[in-house]
């Protein structure tokens, strides 16, 4: 996130990590972890925000 947006800080939307605030998108976000290496992606279904 920090490559896209350098400004990106999620104790500004009131999250305590980076984890807690992509759990809180849940419905459109899904996060899979091996080998200690994270990756975060959008659903295929996930809602186009407006």
């Amino acid at each position: 996130m920090l490559r896209i947006d350098p400004s990106f800080d999620e104790s500004s939307l009131k999250f305590e990590t980076f984890s807690d605030f992509v759990k809180s998108l849940n419905s459109n976000v899904e996060m899979r972890e091996h080998e200690g290496i994270r990756q975060v992606r959008l659903r295929p279904n996930a809602s186009n925000p407006k």
